[in-house]
């Protein structure tokens, strides 16, 4: 009676140390179930917040694309168009769905795109002026700049083309030089162009104060004799007359021998001669 009561505690010892490992096993499993369930909500919001920011600079991306003064064109490898921007648009007069899936018409001109596949392959990009026609014929000029993306492997997987219309800002340049050519040319009456010359200066608009150059020049001064009375005998329209006549023979007589006039003092003239004394 003894060993069976013996017997059965045992049993019932060895029953509720099962049960405890058991419980201690489950409770260990629900603590790794609960560390492994911390850390994937950590790395989720992780996620959440990288997709945030990925979401975000998405949106920041496109609203520059859109909202780009530069025309800009988005094409695969193959310079297939998968996108342009609405100043694309604005400057070719071309809508999306006219180039969307085509080839860009820029590389049609052969030598053209040699010139950029070179550059591309070279340096990942190609600058420089670039002349078109709009939708509606008419001729621009452009800036235009091609740029290589790529993978993680190297491989090339798209093209940015972005360009800017210059043909303003080429007129009005155009017209700019036409009034400096003109201001130069009104100006020569006043300041001899040999001036400039030897200050190294292409334009009168280009002096500063205090520029100078030291030059040893042979000084001339020449005027008619008894010019007063001469002048007094004939009238206003004879007098302007016989000065032109008289300066436009002196004039190129100093021209040819290395000199140019300097000032008009009435009836004289005042010449430089940057040659020998002999040449005045």
């Amino acid at each position: 009676m003894f060993a069976r009561l013996v017997l059965m505690e045992l049993f019932i010892l060895s029953t509720s140390r099962k049960k405890i490992n058991n419980l201690k096993r489950l409770e260990d499993l629900v603590s790794e179930q609960a560390q492994r369930l911390e850390r994937l909500e950590q790395e989720n919001s992780c996620l959440q917040k990288t997709l945030h920011q990925v979401r975000q600079e998405l949106r920041l991306a496109e609203e520059v694309f859109a909202g780009s003064v530069e025309g800009t064109v988005i094409t695969d490898a193959d310079f297939r168009v998968l996108r342009v921007n609405p100043a694309f648009t604005e400057i070719t007069g071309y809508l999306p769905e006219d180039v969307v899936g085509k080839t860009l018409c820029w590389l049609l001109d052969k030598d053209f795109a040699r010139e950029v596949l070179i550059s591309l392959d070279e340096q990942d990009h190609w600058r420089g002026e670039h002349q078109d026609i709009t939708r509606c014929g008419i001729e621009y000029v452009s800036w235009l700049n091609i740029s290589s993306v790529k993978n993680g492997q190297g491989e090339v997987t798209d093209y940015i083309a972005a360009f800017l219309d210059l043909t303003q800002e080429k007129s009005r340049q155009e017209e700019n030089d036409r009034y400096l050519a003109d201001l130069n040319t009104a100006y020569r009456r006043f300041v001899p162009q040999p001036f400039l010359e030897y200050l190294e200066k292409p334009s009168i608009i280009d002096i500063k104060l205090g520029d100078h150059v030291e030059h040893s020049m042979t000084v001339l001064f020449s005027d008619i004799i008894d010019f007063t009375r001469l002048s007094e005998s004939m009238n206003p329209t004879d007098n302007f007359k016989f000065m032109n006549s008289y300066l436009s023979i002196m004039e190129p007589i100093i021209a040819r021998n290395n000199g140019f006039i300097d000032k008009y003092i009435g009836d004289a003239v005042m010449a430089l001669f940057d040659g020998t004394s002999d040449d005045a």
